[in-house]
């Protein structure tokens, strides 16, 4: 299974994003989840390549620090549900 690699830059603003391969994270996943996060962050997903990235803004230091990690937990339980 891929890890995302993430860069956390919480104390500059409170920004993050996860680099996502979409074999492992497929979109409409990542799309449910940003729905469902919506309440956290300002979330934007953009292609890089053959990569997803998902940038989270708008959140305060607490919530940047932990959101990434938190997603992409998120991501896998829904591709596990759907299985």
């Amino acid at each position: 299974m891929a890890n995302p690699r993430m860069k956390n830059s919480p104390p500059e603003g409170a920004r993050a994003s996860l680099l996502l391969d979409p074999a492992f994270y497929p979109k409409r996943f990542i799309k449910q989840a940003a729905q469902d996060f919506a309440h956290l962050a300002q979330i934007n997903i953009e292609k890089v390549g053959d990569r997803l990235r998902v940038e989270f803004s708008g959140m305060n230091r607490q919530v940047a620090r932990n959101l990434p990690d938190e997603f992409a937990n998120y991501l896998l339980a829904l591709f596990l549900e759907s299985r």
